[in-house]
């Protein structure tokens, strides 16, 4: 696995022996020092060094917050937490790390935060045949279009992620057209284009090597 060398301070190898096939096999597992960390470098770390260092970023996160932090320190942490909560959102990896990743790619971590808002509700409503609208639509003041069911880990790791993406893209892509100019339209211009850049992300996963 490839850590990015500008988020590593300082590294510590540990060998581990594995017996594969009668053989002895010596793994170097990467261990990073995030104890210099700030709250937005935290959340900047990619996919694969969370899953490896997960327990390390825990463990800063929870030191940086007895400190004195700003509010958008404080927001950088708590998108952080809800990024690492996808590390094992399902048993799709490739949809795990498409949903990281779009997160963390996001400039503002409360884009992150709505993102995977309207993710989670278009999830549920696509899981259960309902029509597709954007999480900010109801059917009146008191009545919503979508399910309130939560999907769990099984149910997540069922869906085809394609298909998925396809239909979201196609679905707003023709609401942010249909939409007159304003608020309405520019709130479907960010669903499409974090659509967009979670189809980039789960492409980007699907081809790239895996290394176990």
């Amino acid at each position: 696995m490839e850590i990015e060398a500008s988020y590593i301070k300082e590294v510590s190898k540990v060998s581990k022996a594995n017996i594969v096939s009668g053989y002895s096999q010596i793994e170097e597992k990467i261990i990073v020092d995030y104890s210099d960390y700030n709250s937005s470098e935290i959340r900047d770390i990619p996919y694969d060094e969370a899953k490896e260092n997960y327990d390390q970023i825990k463990e800063q996160i929870k030191l940086l917050r007895e400190g004195d932090l700003t509010r958008d320190e404080r927001t950088d942490l708590m998108v952080t937490d809800m990024q690492l909560a996808r590390l094992d959102l399902s048993n799709n990896d490739n949809f795990n790390k498409a949903t990281y990743e779009t997160m963390r790619n996001m400039d503002n971590p409360i884009n992150s935060l709505w993102f995977l808002s309207e993710l989670g509700t278009n999830l549920q409503d696509y899981y259960y045949g309902k029509d597709i609208t954007a999480s900010f639509q109801s059917t009146d003041a008191y009545t919503s279009n979508h399910t309130d069911k939560e999907l769990n880990e099984v149910q997540l790791s069922n869906i085809n992620v394609n298909d998925f993406i396809d239909k979201m893209l196609a679905t707003f892509t023709e609401d942010y057209n249909s939409a007159k100019s304003g608020t309405i339209k520019e709130q479907y211009k960010g669903i499409v284009d974090g659509y967009s850049s979670f189809k980039e992300n789960y492409d980007k996963a699907v081809t790239e090597p895996y290394y176990a």
